[in-house]
């Protein structure tokens, strides 16, 4: 039986990712209400409670899985414990920073919830990030140095 070597990128690769997932991130909090309704991320005012109770629950998941999967990239990039920790501080003030400016551009209140569950992604994803098989497994050349 043929065994086949697992995928692996560079931290290159990887930073780059990165940096495209996050720039998406920031397009995508912008978008105009016509176009998140339109892809399932938000209701109108006129759906349903059951569609705006599952809407809401997608939503949510969407909002862990967007930084969760950028603290999994930057988790994995970092080469020391400081910088992780630096870049989930980073992430979760985006999020804040995020739902801010939405708020300031006068599209409802400060959504609160939002940024809890943004953090939340970057928590789990961070820790995600920094364990061994994690990193092992995305990671070409896996770094030894991780203390602080």
């Amino acid at each position: 039986m043929l065994r086949s070597e697992p995928t692996m990128f560079s931290r290159r690769f990887l930073i780059h990712c990165a940096q495209v997932w996050i720039g998406l991130i920031i397009i995508g909090s912008f978008l105009p209400g016509e176009v998140k309704i339109a892809i399932g991320t938000t209701t109108g005012p006129r759906a349903s409670a059951a569609v705006r109770v599952r809407t809401s629950l997608e939503h949510r998941l969407v909002h862990v899985a967007e930084f969760g999967i950028a603290a999994v990239l930057l988790s994995v990039v970092s080469v020391r414990t400081r910088q992780r920790v630096w870049f989930a501080l980073a992430l979760a003030g985006l999020g804040l920073a995020l739902e801010w400016l939405e708020h300031l551009a006068g599209r409802g209140v400060l959504e609160w919830w939002d940024v809890r569950d943004d953090t939340y992604g970057v928590c789990l994803g961070s820790v995600l990030g920094a364990w061994h098989l994690v990193r092992k497994k995305l990671l070409r050349e896996p770094s030894r140095l991780t203390r602080a």
